[in-house]
């Protein structure tokens, strides 16, 4: 079930796709020789406007982004499969409730499942949503009463106020085996705060494409994935830093898409959470 939800945790990703505009960075239109491996240019204009051509039609010709599921079966909780509850965890409307009616310290209410097809070595994006319900051991310490874990090691937790809005939360994972335990739970360290639970997912990290539109290009990526900013730099290695592109992000049919102006100068992109 998609929801509206708040706040995202940040995270950073590490694959960057660049666009070299010009050509220089990425092809040369012409041969080397010799010993020193001196660039010789083409003889002709003609030769050299036909070769550019088709490296800008390499380089920019449009190719579809191709949509990544998820692993995680039924994480919108359409019906009572795919999931593994304890400690008085239940579906609910939709969701997963996780709620214990008299928390305990030693026992946290819990939803998992065991996610089968990864790939050791690739990098998974894992979203989802969560929201406070009510407290059941009022006033709870401020301490984090939501966690989500894999293979028992916690990858995210958060301090949730009771009653609250629903958030998103978002973080990657190398897989290290062809299955993986996720779990998530709540009223942890001891706080009697209950949560809810919605459309969890875990997919590979989504890739970009880039294609030409007049004088301006489109930099597109899937809306399977939440929570992903388009950054940009002008160099590799950035000694600039990345810097977000502030151009508006427009979904044309399942994907986001942001146009920008092309430019003479390399222009190098990433998404980043």
């Amino acid at each position: 079930m998609r929801r509206v939800a708040g706040g995202a945790a940040q995270f950073l990703q590490r694959t960057t796709l660049g666009l070299g505009h010009g050509l220089g960075d990425f092809f040369h239109v012409g041969s080397r020789s010799g010993i020193n491996g001196d660039f010789k240019p083409l003889r002709s204009m003609t030769l050299r406007i036909l070769g550019l051509l088709a490296a800008l039609t390499f380089c920019l010709a449009p190719r579809p982004v191709t949509a990544q599921g998820t692993l995680v079966v039924n994480g919108g909780f359409n019906g009572p499969s795919g999931w593994t509850l304890t400690n008085s965890a239940g579906y609910e409307f939709g969701t997963v409730a996780l709620d214990d009616l008299h928390p305990s310290e030693s026992t946290d209410p819990t939803a998992s499942q065991t996610i089968n097809g990864v790939i050791p070595g690739v990098t998974y994006v894992v979203s989802g949503q969560y929201r406070g319900g009510k407290d059941r051991r009022a006033p709870s310490p401020a301490d984090p009463s939501f966690g989500v874990a894999i293979e028992g090691t916690l990858l995210f937790e958060a301090v949730v106020p009771a009653l609250g809005s629903w958030q998103n939360f978002v973080f990657l994972y190398t897989a290290t085996s062809p299955s993986a335990v996720l779990s998530l739970s709540a009223q942890r360290n001891g706080s009697g705060v209950s949560s809810y639970i919605d459309n969890i997912a875990m997919q590979p990290f989504p890739s970009l494409a880039v294609s030409r539109a007049g004088t301006n290009i489109v930099v597109q990526w899937h809306t399977n994935v939440v929570s992903f900013v388009l950054q940009s730099t002008t160099e590799l290695p950035s000694t600039l830093g990345w810097q977000n592109v502030t151009n508006s992000v427009v979904v044309a049919g399942s994907n986001y898409t942001v146009t920008l102006s092309a430019t003479n100068s390399s222009r190098f992109f990433r998404l980043a959470l």
